[in-house]
């Protein structure tokens, strides 16, 4: 046999080890950890964010493969409101009626660059703000793996991990404290 014919045949039955393998692999559901009749059990990974490796300071890369989302809530009253989110790659143009929301999904870039940068209008109102960055200052503001802001007549405001809307910037240039 050739060197590149014994190299796919070992290629080939490695693969076929480990399909064989993630098949074989089950969730073990004792008597003890079984559900209660019409209940349910949860085996999604947990949704917080990796802790942050010890010495890191500004940039932080969770997990591979993290999926995180940015959320724009309109609740300006009975306004429309215009969604533009932008990264490097991106540009994400929505219009919100009144009381309904735009969400995106994306996964953080290898170098753990990634930036969304959002700007919200309506009547003559306007604010400019980072929806999403992969900082150790940022993350811990939104809650978990969602970044969830929510436009009202009074400012920006965004969801903490405890689920509460924290105000973090007014329309037109007015900033408030982190």
């Amino acid at each position: 046999m050739t060197g590149s014919k014994t190299t796919l045949l070992i290629l080939v039955g490695f693969i076929l080890c480990v399909a064989t393998r993630a098949r074989s692999e089950s969730v073990d559901l004792t008597p003890e950890l079984a559900p209660a009749p019409g209940e349910s059990i949860d085996l999604t990974p947990e949704l917080a964010p990796a802790p942050a490796p010890e010495g890191a300071h500004d940039i932080w890369i969770p997990e591979p493969f993290k999926k995180f989302f940015v959320r724009i809530i309109n609740e300006v009253g009975l306004h429309k409101l215009d969604v533009t989110c932008k990264s490097k790659n991106d540009v994400l143009v929505r219009t919100l009626p009144p009381g309904n929301h735009f969400e995106f999904g994306f996964r953080v870039n290898f170098p753990g660059s990634t930036l969304f940068h959002c700007d919200l209008r309506y009547l003559n109102h306007h604010a400019g703000f980072v929806a999403f960055k992969t900082d150790l200052d940022f993350l811990p503001h939104c809650s978990g793996v969602h970044c969830i802001w929510q436009a009202r007549q009074d400012g920006i405001y965004l969801m903490d991990s405890d689920q509460v809307y924290q105000k973090r910037l007014g329309w037109d240039g007015k900033t408030t404290a982190v």
